[in-house]
């Protein structure tokens, strides 16, 4: 059997650019962030998708009416 080369976009998280200027705080306004986590291409049989965790559809779903919600 093969062994299947991982690139390093998969194994290794982007870096954060600290530099960058950010803007006021939102009130009533929900940032959902997708954790990284290393891709093993054996437990997903190589698909890489970028969907959402059940967990934060769970979040939006409940988040106020009134509330905006970012992914």
């Amino acid at each position: 059997m093969s062994k299947q080369k991982i690139s390093r976009e998969m194994r290794v998280a982007p870096k954060l650019d600290f530099s960058k200027t950010v803007g006021p705080v939102c009130r009533q306004h929900a940032l959902l962030i997708n954790p990284f986590y290393a891709k093993d291409p054996n437990s997903s049989l190589g698909k890489h998708v970028l969907t959402p965790t059940m967990a934060l559809i769970s979040v939006a779903a409940n988040t106020p009416g009134h509330w905006t919600v970012d992914y």
